[in-house]
């Protein structure tokens, strides 16, 4: 399975936000111009931009509808057999697409939020992991791609999914309860400081990951032509 990234624009303006919007839905346009920190506005721009790259050069779309879901999940409703996933964090916006639900997410290695720490990690591995910022985040994405993939994001309680290490980077994920399939989510260090995880419906403990990075700049040259009225 193929991870799709791209790095933010070291440089960048509200100019070229402007420009670049063109290219994307006006629902998204929208939301867009309500952020007031320009770093907000080029990750949710470029999460857009890039998913329509990934549609147009593995699929051969350009005019792409994308609605979303009662729980705000993103599809593509005339494309019933394509699905996908968008994450961001920091300096970063990844995509994942595929012919089976998934799940991704990506978050900087930052502080550990106090009032989480207790609900990600066990006694256990509080009293006896060194590296706990490593331990959080990746269980963190672990846990958000599995919400992501079975589409109820962070509405469902966390405690009620649990996580368990089958080996190296793999983890079992399941609804305490079976209201939900179960799923396999890999993890990552990505880019030093970060932590990626995908999640899938499959029972894959080996499954093979690539991640492929776009240039920002490269981003709209198949997207020109899309119908940047579609809804998102």
């Amino acid at each position: 399975m193929t991870i799709y990234a791209c790095k933010l624009p070291s440089y960048q303006n509200w100019q070229e936000v402007q420009f670049y919007s063109q290219y994307i839905s006006q629902k998204r346009r929208g939301r867009i111009q309500k952020f007031k920190k320009v770093g907000d506005a080029y990750r949710s721009l470029t999460s857009e931009l890039l998913l329509r790259k990934i549609l147009f050069d593995q699929y051969r779309l350009v005019d792409v509808t994308i609605s979303t879901d009662k729980q705000g999940k993103p599809y593509l409703p005339y494309h019933s057999n394509i699905h996908f996933n968008l994450s961001h964090s920091g300096a970063w916006c990844v995509c994942v697409v595929g012919e089976k639900q998934v799940g991704i997410d990506i978050e900087y290695i930052d502080v550990v939020p106090e009032n989480m720490i207790f609900t990600i990690l066990s006694d256990e591995e509080l009293a006896s992991e060194d590296n706990l910022h490593h331990l959080f985040f990746e269980k963190w994405t672990v846990l958000e791609s599995y919400l992501k993939m079975i589409g109820t994001g962070l509405y469902l309680p966390l405690g009620s999914v649990d996580m368990k290490s089958t080996s190296d980077r793999t983890y079992s994920v399941k609804h305490r309860e079976g209201k939900y399939p179960a799923g396999t989510s890999n993890c990552y260090t990505f880019d030093e400081n970060y932590k990626l995880s995908i999640c899938t419906g499959e029972l894959d403990k080996n499954m093979h990951t690539c991640i492929y990075q776009y240039e920002f700049d490269k981003l709209v040259n198949s997207s020109k032509g899309t119908n940047p009225q579609a809804p998102i």
